[in-house]
């Protein structure tokens, strides 16, 4: 028997929730590619010695990118100095304070790929009321993934660069808000 299947599955995920047309909602194409194909063999030698054998193949491609890949957005920010730069819009996050507001963006950017070669063989015994089976398993698997996420540069803000350094109520005071108008990082990374 021989079979072979190609499933398509496209998909978008959303972001942060700023709409799915803004570049700051971080949504994601994901479109899920895998194909699958079979040969099976069984052969029967006498009715109570019985082979099978299989040969499979399998390939699944799942990419996942952030929906401005390739619009140039670090450098229409003025960020600049990225080794890998996708060109999407960077990812910010704000932390602390009272009322941190959501996120900006995502940082996405996924080639994920896999190939998996599968050989079994196995043979089967019947002798009175027993059954004897014997048989193994040969997989190969490579994977031919390429990832960057984080390549637009990750940046998190916090209130505590805004706070009253001497207060007992540091941690809660400042605004990360205020911190990202003024420019005042608390983190940065690129992947």
């Amino acid at each position: 028997a021989v079979s072979y299947t190609d499933e398509y599955r496209p998909r978008t995920i959303v972001g942060q929730g700023w709409g799915v047309t803004n570049p700051l909602e971080g949504l994601q194409d994901q479109p899920l590619h895998s194909r699958t194909g079979r040969v099976n063999f069984d052969s029967i030698f006498r009715p109570s010695l019985i082979n099978h054998f299989t040969l499979g193949v399998d390939r699944y491609w799942n990419p996942s990118i952030t929906s401005t890949y390739g619009q140039g957005w670090d450098t229409k920010l003025g960020i600049t100095g990225l080794p890998y730069d996708t060109g999407e819009f960077p990812s910010m996050s704000f932390t602390g304070g009272t009322n941190a507001p959501i996120n900006i963006s995502g940082s996405q950017y996924a080639l994920l790929g896999s190939m998996r070669w599968t050989l079994n063989e196995n043979l089967t015994w019947v002798k009175g009321r027993h059954f004897v089976k014997l048989g193994g398993t040969w997989l190969y698997e490579t994977l031919n993934d390429e990832k960057q996420a984080g390549a637009n540069g990750v940046f998190n803000f916090n209130n505590q660069t805004t706070s009253q350094p001497t207060s007992s109520s540091y941690a809660s005071w400042g605004s990360p808000v205020a911190s990202f108008l003024l420019g005042t990082l608390n983190t940065a990374s690129e992947t």
